[in-house]
Order: structure tokens, then sequence, then C-alpha cells
């Protein structure tokens, strides 16, 4: 197993961390909603779908097979299962920096329609852009620190980065740059695993 599997496995378990402490913190919350049994059945329907999603992507991304539309589409209707019910009760808020940084994942793939990338890249932006979602979350807490504050933001922003630039990681034969630039994405979900673990513990002391 070479170092890109590594780091594509090491993304994957980031991930999944990052999403079960969400799922657990959203959990403990839920209960003092009204009628939000349905909602909470939702988000782990959602939360499964998602992580089934990500880890299909991450096996397909290793093995260099095609790209079936089905795993996109777990992690993208996965992602509108969570963030419903959160916009519902009112948890989850599309601010401008969001908005933003979602718009500049998408204008990502224009410069890859002149280099002619594989038409993968187009579900995968949308995939990049629907765990953004996820990965700003946190700072729509009152329970997270301003130093989590701080690194949400800067996960948030190198994910935007890592958009931009993962045009390297389709080169053939990988370069050392293709290695650096997956140091991107893992230090983005490094700080947010961080982040999502902090407002879970301050969460659960509280309640």
């Amino acid at each position: 197993m070479d170092e890109i599997a590594l780091l594509n496995i090491f993304l994957g378990i980031m991930a999944s961390i990052g999403l079960a402490y969400i799922m657990f913190l959203l959990l403990n919350v839920f209960p003092y909603f009204k009628k939000s049994r349905t909602l909470m059945l939702i988000q782990v329907i959602g939360g499964l779908s998602v992580l089934l999603g990500i880890w299909a992507l991450r096996i397909v991304n290793y093995t260099k097979e095609s790209l079936n539309s089905v795993y996109p589409l777990l992690v993208l209707a996965g992602m509108v299962m969570i963030i419903l019910p959160l916009v519902k009760l009112r948890l989850f808020k599309f601010d401008r920096s969001l908005i933003l940084q979602a718009l500049l994942i998408l204008l990502s793939l224009f410069p890859y329609t002149v280099v002619h990338v594989p038409w993968n890249f187009v579900p995968g932006t949308f995939v990049l852009a629907a765990v953004l979602f996820l990965i700003r979350f946190p700072l729509f807490l009152t329970c997270l620190s301003p130093l989590g504050m701080v690194l949400v933001n800067i996960a948030s922003w190198l994910w935007v980065i890592f958009a931009w630039l993962r045009y390297y990681l389709i080169q053939t034969p990988l370069t050392c740059t293709s290695y650096a630039l997956l140091l991107i994405p893992v230090t983005s979900l490094l700080l947010w695993d961080f982040s999502v673990i902090i407002s879970y513990e301050n969460t659960r002391r509280w309640l």
C-alpha cells in the first residue's frame, strides 16, 4: 500500500470521526426540541449516507475505477438530510462566509475545464462543497470556544484552497507536490475534528 492510499484512508477516518461527533452532538441537543424524533431519524440516515458515500469515493480514488454517480449522490443526499432539520430548528444559518466559500469551491471547476480533467471532477466538486457545510457547522454552536472558531475558519479556508489545487493529484506520475497537496485536506480535517470534539465535550457538560 503506497503513501497515497494511506493518506486516503486517513482522510476517510478523519471525516468519519468528525461526522460521528457531529451526530453525537446533535443527538444530545435534539431531545430539547419538540417533535425532534423524526428529525433525529432523518439525520441519522443522512449521516450514514454521507459516511457510505465518502468511503466509496475514497476506495474509487485509490483503485482508479470509474466513478459511479451513486457515490456523490449518497453524500449530497445525506448532507441535505443533515442540514434541513438544522435549518428547521434554526441551528444552521447560511452566512456570508459560508456562501462565499461554497461559491469559490464551485468556481474551481472553471479552470479545470480548460485543461480537460476527467468528468468526475464535477460531482467531486459538489461533494467538497457539501463537506464544507459540515466543517463550518461548529461555528453556529454557542459552546464553541474562540480558539475553536479560529480553527474552524482556518479549516474551511484550507478546504477551499484544496478545491483549487487538486488538479495536481491527477498528474502521472505523482510528484512531491501531489503528496504535499494532500496535507492540505489532512490539516483541514484535523482542525475540524479537534473543534467538533471540543464542541461535543462542552455540550455534554452543559446539558
